[in-house]
């Protein structure tokens, strides 16, 4: 199954705070894929902040308040 986790991680200040869940889950060698859950009304510039991503990805699903995401480690 590999390493799993749920984290909630809160981004922004506190008239604009989220909070988003994610679970990462294996990609390649250089990527993982993060999915979870965020709050309806979140754009995706905020989910974007909270995974906040080192080395950058891109979103292969958003909408309905679930993403996944696919963050590059190097």
């Amino acid at each position: 199954m590999g390493d799993r986790f749920l984290g909630n991680y809160t981004t922004g200040n506190d008239m604009k705070q989220i909070t988003v869940d994610r679970r990462p889950d294996r990609g390649s060698n250089c990527t993982i894929f993060i999915s979870g859950e965020y709050p309806e009304g979140a754009t995706k510039q905020q989910v974007w902040d909270a995974i906040n991503p080192t080395f950058g990805g891109r979103f292969t699903m958003f909408g309905g308040g679930y993403y996944r995401f696919l963050a590059y480690t190097d």
